[in-house]
């Protein structure tokens, strides 16, 4: 799929690239981006959960084209339908009302297009909610959270990358709700940009990008870290937060010295290998992290959640025998002395 329009942008404080296809020498764009359907026999997922369960998508301000956006996504690769009419779709401030909804942002309702259609096109009989944060402001966010929480979605997809607050353990206990995940996107700036919040909080599931690259016969081929173009997937060795039992050993191991390490898993991130999405009626290619974070979070709902007094990266880390091992490519540059984390 070739993009409509050439576009490659960075998103400040999320974690989202969106890019054109480059072109060969003789001019025409080879197809190297992704559709569902390739996820799906890359990652070897089901397009269904056996329960279907509500995904919210927490996002700053409004994006007034994601249902329209999100209907030319379906039309495309023939998934199935999801409205606001069949209840299918919701979307709500950060109170969880209809409206008044917050002020509109090309920006971030690209956003927040790329993580709903990426959820639905991994969990394709699962309800969306898209919660929207009145502004990019940790307690507006963290209360959308709180709010996707009590709405009853049971798995919350968030691309929004901060720098780690000092007091972020004010904030932390808003992202941490019994039998919930959060997905977290580690950012696009790779380990010279310091651990990202929220993806640092110990009990939400950090995610990095790579690289996906399929086989010829369409399947799994290789996974490398991301780093291309001057953007490379988020990493570090949190500040504030040290490690969870779960993962105190490997934090040792990367260089992390016992605080939490980010990410916990990754998934394909590389705008040059990004997902087919549509944002504001146009197709474009998008990937970041906030790719990633949506993706693994439908992953998730496909398994149907976590139990209540269940960490999910800690449930990640006693099946990582059941993952692909990432041992090429880095978040660098790396510098000497640099953790092994970042390689």
């Amino acid at each position: 799929m070739i993009p409509k329009r050439a576009l490659t942008s960075l998103l400040l404080g999320a974690a989202l690239a969106i890019a054109s296809v480059p072109s060969d020498a003789s001019g025409a764009s080879p197809d190297v981006s992704l559709t569902p359907a390739d996820f799906h026999a890359a990652y070897r997922l089901p397009r269904n959960a056996p329960v279907p369960l509500t995904v919210a998508v927490v996002n700053p301000y409004d994006s007034p084209t994601l249902e329209g956006d999100l209907a030319r996504f379906n039309h495309a690769f023939g998934l199935p339908a999801c409205t606001s009419s069949s209840r299918c779709l919701r979307k709500v401030n950060q109170q969880g009302q209809p409206g008044p909804l917050p002020s509109a942002n090309d920006s971030w309702g690209a956003e927040a297009d790329l993580a709903v259609e990426t959820v639905h096109g991994i969990c394709q009989n699962c309800r969306l909610v898209l919660v929207e944060a009145r502004t990019s402001s940790n307690p507006d966010l963290a209360a959308a959270v709180d709010t996707a929480a009590r709405l009853g979605a049971k798995v919350i997809a968030t691309s929004f990358t901060l720098a780690e607050p000092l007091d972020a353990t004010t904030y932390s206990p808003h992202y941490l709700h019994p039998g919930v995940v959060v997905t977290a996107a580690a950012g696009d700036h790779g380990f010279g940009d310091g651990p990202r919040f929220p993806a640092s909080i110990p009990g939400v599931v950090s995610v990095g990008g790579t690289r996906l690259e399929l086989s010829a016969g369409g399947g799994y081929g290789h996974e490398s870290a991301w780093s291309s173009g001057g953007l490379a997937s988020g990493s570090g060795c949190s500040s504030v937060f040290a490690a969870g039992t779960w993962q105190l050993g490997a934090s040792w191991a990367v260089g992390c010295a016992g605080t939490r390490a980010i990410a916990d898993v990754a998934a394909d991130a590389d705008p040059a290998t990004g997902e087919v999405v549509y944002v504001r009626g146009e197709q474009v290619v998008g990937g970041g992290t906030s790719l990633a974070s949506p993706l693994i979070a439908g992953v998730f709902a496909l398994a149907g959640g976590v139990p209540a007094g269940t960490s999910a990266p800690a449930l990640l880390y006693s099946h990582r025998q059941a993952l692909h091992d990432i041992s090429a490519g880095s978040t660098g540059p790396c510098p000497a002395g640099t953790p092994d984390l970042c390689q």
